[in-house]
């Protein structure tokens, strides 16, 4: 199974409403954890499934996020209807309509991926939009020993830590084995709710939470990753077999 989208750029080198609880099911580190806070994540899915996109990613004048896939291209029209950065915004208190080009904000590149977490004890989708975290969860999954099983469950756990703030802030990720009665368990919720969650949705700004339209039509190559030579090769499959105790269910 494969798990980054063909097109990804790796770091190595909404029209629609949501309920609150569908609002919480969206996780970026950077509003979730505080200056040494960490969570544990089990990856599910991959871009053939429909649970991992990436692309480039802004934030447009009137708050409705714009994402594209890699394939696509940087969005060369951006400065039309892209919002304003952080600095004009929020410290200079520039008003749209009164700014000037240096005022606007630019794309982002963003990795994002479906995710259940040990302390939610729910899934979410994680969205990495820092060269850092990106490299990290590359490096990872480029291992031999990580992958997904037919399930689509990941025979991994990654610990992601947040260490200080603001424009010193370091986020890590430390990958461990994940054991056969958590990986098991979680591939039964897993079961219950991955034909529901669908990811290229969020291209169309539409309703991740809806399953997948019967016209949908994929958006990128099949899936591959990069080695350190910069070769693509499909993500392969491994389990492993472990126990460990209920607390991740």
């Amino acid at each position: 199974m494969g798990f980054f989208p063909p097109d990804h750029k790796f770091a190595t080198e909404t029209a629609s409403t949501f309920t609150q609880e569908e609002t919480d099911r969206f996780y970026s580190p950077g509003k979730q954890l505080k200056d040494g806070d960490s969570h544990e994540v089990i990856v599910c899915g991959g871009f053939d499934t429909g649970h991992v996109i990436s692309g480039y990613k802004y934030f447009k004048n009137d708050g409705q996020p714009h994402t594209t896939p890699f394939s696509e291209g940087y969005p060369k029209d951006y400065k039309e209807d892209i919002g304003l950065n952080y600095e004009a915004k929020f410290k200079r208190k520039v008003e749209y309509g009164s700014h000037t080009e240096d005022d606007l904000d630019k794309p982002k590149q963003i990795l994002s991926f479906i995710g259940y977490i040990k302390e939610k004890k729910d899934f979410a989708i994680i969205e990495f939009n820092t060269r850092g975290l990106r490299t990290a969860l590359e490096e990872i999954l480029s291992m031999d020993s990580y992958e997904a099983n037919e399930d689509g469950v990941y025979n991994f756990m990654m610990k992601l830590a947040r260490k200080g703030s603001g424009t010193d802030t370091v986020y890590t990720l430390t990958p461990a084995p994940l054991k056969a009665p958590v990986r098991n368990a979680v591939a039964k919720k897993w079961a219950e709710i991955k034909d529901k969650w669908y990811l290229p949705a969020l291209y169309d700004n539409a309703d991740p939470f809806a399953g997948k339209p019967a016209e949908a039509t994929t958006r990128g190559l099949p899936p591959t990753h990069r080695d350190e030579l910069g070769a693509d090769h499909e993500i392969g499959k491994k389990t492993t077999e472990e126990s460990i105790g209920s607390d991740w269910v």
